[in-house]
Parts: C-alpha cells; structure tokens; sequence
C-alpha cells in the first residue's frame, strides 16, 4: 500500500455517527471503501458533533486548530450541514406558520456554506502541501415525505447547496434520492438519523462520485 490519504469529515450528528453502532457512521464506512478502492492506507479525522448548525461548522472550521491542522492534510473532506438548522426552524414553523422562519434557515445556510468552502479552498491554496483534494457534500434527505411543507423546503435547501456544484474539487452528493421511498429502512427509531444501513447508503453514495483525483 501507498502513501496514506487523509481524510477529513466535518459536520454534524451525520458526520459524528449518531443513530448507528460505534465506527459504522458513514464517515467510517466511507474510509473502509475508500482504502479497499485505492489501496491505500486512509487515515479519518472526524469533527462531527451533535446538534451543531451550519454557522457553528463554520466557526470550529475558522477558528479550532485542530480541524485546520486536518484541513491542511486532507486528501478527502466530506461534509454534512444544515440539517439541524431545518429541523429547529421546521419546529418553529409548526408553532408560528411563518415561512420566512424556513427561507430564512435556508438563506442562513447559503452564507455559511458560501463561506466555508470559500475558507477550505484559501486555506488549501496556501498550504505548503499543495496536493490534490476531493470535497464532499451530502444533501439533506427527507425524514418525513408524507409532508408536502417538509419536501418543499428540503428541495429548497438542495436547489440552495447545488448553486455551489461548479466550485472547483467539489460534488454535491444527492442523499435526497437514496433515502427516497426507503426511509423506514434506512432510518433509525427517532426516525431522522440514519441507521448502520442508512450510512452505509450515504457512504456508497459518496463513493460514487469517485476518488480518481486520489489515484
């Protein structure tokens, strides 16, 4: 095996894992794929957090040296935001009926998004190591299709983050189709997280979208 890719997972309680059995998030079985189709060593650092929403991403990315010492390294980021800045606005909106509370999220999480990939590509443009990098975006899924007001606004937050699709060394990655039709499956018991096989779904999904840059 060749040199080691790292690897670097920023997020929330999708990226940390929560709903599934230890090491069987999809940042872990992503590296499990990523090492078995490269044949190399993948080393992960994983930042996922609980309950954090996209502006509190983007503040640990600017301001915690660790994630950046990561950063600098990383052959491979995947990240995961928003969700939890849709789900406590949906929860507002429910006890107000206002809209603008969802537009509002979702203009909240352009920002954030806009600043921090805008952040990731300076910092890695001055990186003395100057290699190659592949960034990963996972898009919302859906955990309650049944709801015409959740599917608008999930689409409007995936129409929000694929404005971002033509930035350099970036894919977003479509969770929303995946996870369509299959939420029972693939869902944990409070029915928003993934389970063990719903992570393995947004970890193929990632795969997917190729590591040839990594090559």
């Amino acid at each position: 095996m060749g040199d080691v890719i790292h690897y670097l997972a920023l997020g929330d309680s999708l990226t940390a894992g929560y709903g599934a059995p230890p090491a069987l998030g999809f940042a872990d079985q992503l590296r499990s794929i990523a090492e078995a189709h490269l044949s190399r060593p993948v080393k992960l650092d994983n930042h996922g957090v609980n309950g954090l929403r996209a502006a509190e991403i983007l503040n640990a990315l600017k301001t915690e040296r660790t994630i950046q010492d990561s950063l600098e390294a990383a052959d491979l980021i995947t990240i995961t935001a928003g969700g939890n800045d849709m789900l406590q606005a949906a929860d507002q909106f429910v006890m107000k009926g206002d809209r603008q509370i969802l537009k509002q999220a979702v203009k909240s999480c352009k920002s954030a998004y806009k600043e921090m990939f805008t952040f990731i590509q300076a910092y890695k443009h001055s990186s003395s190591s100057n290699h190659p990098y592949l960034i990963r975006v996972a898009d919302l899924y859906n955990p309650v299709p049944a709801f015409s007001e959740s599917v608008f606004w999930v689409h409007m937050f995936n129409k929000m983050l694929r404005h971002y699709s033509s930035l350099p060394h970036l894919v977003i990655v479509d969770m929303y189709a995946a996870f369509l039709h299959e939420e029972q499956r693939l869902l944990s018991d409070d029915f928003i997280h993934p389970n063990e096989e719903g992570y393995r779904v947004m970890a193929e999904q990632i795969a997917a979208c190729g590591f040839d840059d990594l090559v």
